[in-house]
């Protein structure tokens, strides 16, 4: 059972039968040129909320190729919600942006559309309002319409000053349903410490007059906590490699390859970010900066092998790639990098921003605690 499942157990049964007579009606012809689907559900069996489950459906195939394929790139709990529309204002309004972004996004366009935004908008206003509902507040289905926001801040929040959380509220987010004894469980309970460690470094370096002890506090626990990514990197990376030697072909080994090459990626990632704080506080250990180099190569290759994957199988890349320009040792490894990223902004996201290179020396300066 995947991770989604397990936290979206859904109590209301009662629109079952509505995704299950809507299948037939709504199968993919395997081709992603399709026209841009916005609808606006009302509650009970309308049209609108019947187009609006029929489109979701399709969207959330798991039989999709994982280039365009959202439940194996966001989570399993997507399948779910079809058969739950129309219980809920909030999921429905973001199920219809969900639809209607991933519709302009499978259709390569490659500014925002006037409907996305509106979407988005409307679906905000409305989990606005069903917030403020105590009742409303507390259901699964409500829970379920916010999970793409969280994960989204998640990752946001480790290159944007302006969100930040609590130890205990970095907890909640990522550290309470994930297993701690598995591979990728160690790797989201370990990056969930990443934010609020470099508060706290950024805090003592800051200070006119350095406490010693508190400096060789926080170097400790930045080892403890590299020490822990540089396990987990050695089990994504030979997981990986026994994964390589599969010679079955389809859509099941792809999956799995996928998973394989981003996991480690974002390993390799996490990796960086340790060695660029640690680096702050540790001057005089070269081996940091040397490691760093060693993975940025890696993800640059990583990269380049997952590129068959993209847009979203591999989308997790635009963010190691950052990290991967951050942990180059030299002009030639950073080129490296910063050409992959712009190709992979461009196919993935659909443009290539003229501020990068500016965006890449912030992101640098983040986890250089120099902000």
């Amino acid at each position: 059972m995947c991770l989604g499942e397990q936290r979206y157990k859904f109590k209301n049964e009662t629109v079952t039968s509505r995704s299950t007579d809507l299948v037939a009606a709504s199968d993919r012809s395997g081709s992603h040129e399709r026209q841009l689907v916005t609808v606006t559900p009302t509650g009970g069996l309308s049209n609108a909320l019947t187009t609006l489950t029929g489109a979701l459906i399709k969207d959330v195939d798991p039989t999709l190729d994982i280039k365009y394929q959202l439940p194996w790139n966001f989570g399993g709990f997507l399948m779910m919600i079809p058969q739950h529309l129309g219980s809920s204002a909030a999921l429905d309004s973001a199920s219809n942006a969900l639809v209607t972004a991933h519709s302009q996004f499978c259709m390569g366009t490659s500014k925002t559309s006037s409907q996305v935004v509106v979407q988005y908008a409307r679906a905000l206003k409305v989990l606005r309002l069903e917030l403020d509902d105590s009742a409303k507040a507390r259901s699964s289905e409500l829970l379920c319409a916010v999970m793409v926001l969280m994960i989204a801040q998640v990752f946001e929040a480790l290159t944007n000053d302006r969100i930040q959380f609590t130890p205990e509220e970095w907890k909640t987010l990522v550290g309470e349903e994930i297993d701690p004894t598995a591979t990728d469980g160690k790797w989201f309970q370990g990056l969930a410490k990443v934010p609020d460690l470099m508060q706290r470094c950024k805090s003592a370096l800051n200070r006119h007059q350095h406490s010693v002890s508190q400096l060789l506090s926080l170097q400790y626990e930045a080892r403890s906590l590299l020490q822990r990514f540089e396990a987990v990197i050695e089990e994504f990376r030979g997981r990986m490699e026994r994964y390589k030697k599969m010679s079955d072909t389809g859509p099941l080994t792809d999956m799995i390859k996928a998973h394989h090459l981003r996991t480690l990626g974002l390993g390799l990632s996490a990796g960086i970010m340790l060695n660029t704080i640690l680096g702050r506080l540790d001057a005089y250990d070269q081996s940091l900066n040397e490691n760093s180099s060693h993975w940025s190569q890696e993800i640059n290759q990583l990269a380049e092998a997952a590129i068959k994957y993209r847009p979203l199988g591999s989308l997790a890349f635009v963010l190691c790639l950052s990290l991967a320009w951050v942990g180059a040792a030299d002009a030639q490894g950073r080129q490296w990098s910063e050409t992959l990223l712009a190709d992979y902004n461009l196919a993935c996201l659909g443009n290539v921003s003229p501020d990068m290179h500016s965006e890449l020396e912030k992101t640098r300066r983040r986890f250089t605690l120099t902000d």
